[in-house]
């Protein structure tokens, strides 16, 4: 049988796979393992890699969300402007590409990582931009991710801006780099690109193939036993 990151690979290759990968979006309920409010968390790659070890070995899931964080970027930034190398160098966004390097080395082919990135529209929103002037950054730091060793790259917007020429210009490039790195990029709302299958915390299902991701992303409060249940009754067990 196949690894779960070959069979991420294949999916990201546009081959048509009767698996399914299980991973309920998850990230910061892994800060319960460490007792750990989710600002600190979120921001030390040590405590962040480890709550994240843990959460996968409780859940079962075929894969780890190692950032979702809505405003990962902005608080990274500490104020200095939309630029790569400072971001990527502080606070959440410097913690999750730290820790998904480690993560692959701990984990190898066993394990999807999956990470959620914001798009132009959201970047171009939190940081006073044109959109045009968010590509650059949105396409270098999908590109560190797919680098550190991540399988698929979620992408964050509010809602679908598909039609917009110029988001197309952005996200197509970033399209192309993953498909470069054999790493999936998935939208979060209704665009051009791929949808994961997602279903509710409480309403699991054995339909569907490829990735299946939770309807929403699971809250901090949530009870890790529920995320476990979700887990095996998608799979079936």
């Amino acid at each position: 049988m196949k690894s779960v990151r070959k069979v991420a690979k294949a999916i990201a290759r546009g081959r048509t796979l009767d698996h399914r990968l299980i991973i309920p979006l998850a990230f910061e309920v892994a800060a319960q393992i460490s007792a750990r409010p989710a600002h600190e968390f979120r921001n030390d790659p040590t405590q962040l890699t480890n709550g994240l070890v843990e959460l996968q070995k409780l859940t079962g899931a075929d894969g780890i969300v190692c950032s979702l964080g809505w405003e990962s970027e902005l608080e990274s930034s500490q104020g200095k402007g939309l630029n790569l190398e400072h971001i990527s160098s502080c606070g959440p966004v410097c913690a999750s590409l730290t820790s998904v390097g480690r993560l692959r080395e701990t984990f190898e082919d066993e394990s999807v990582l999956v990470v959620g990135v914001n798009g132009p529209k959201r970047l171009s929103k939190q940081f006073d931009l044109a959109i045009e002037d968010t590509f650059e950054f949105f396409c270098g730091l999908t590109k560190k991710y797919c680098e550190a060793g991540v399988d698929v790259v979620l992408l964050l917007e509010d809602e679908d801006f598909s039609e917009e020429e110029k988001w197309r210009s952005g996200v197509k490039t970033a399209e192309n780099i993953c498909k470069f790195h054999q790493v999936s990029l998935l939208s979060w709302r209704k665009s051009f690109l791929e949808q994961p299958s997602r279903y509710p915390l409480l309403e699991p299902s054995t339909e569907g193939t490829g990735f299946i991701f939770t309807t929403e992303i699971v809250d901090y409060t949530a009870n890790i036993n529920d995320l476990a249940g979700w887990v095996e009754r998608s799979k079936g067990e």
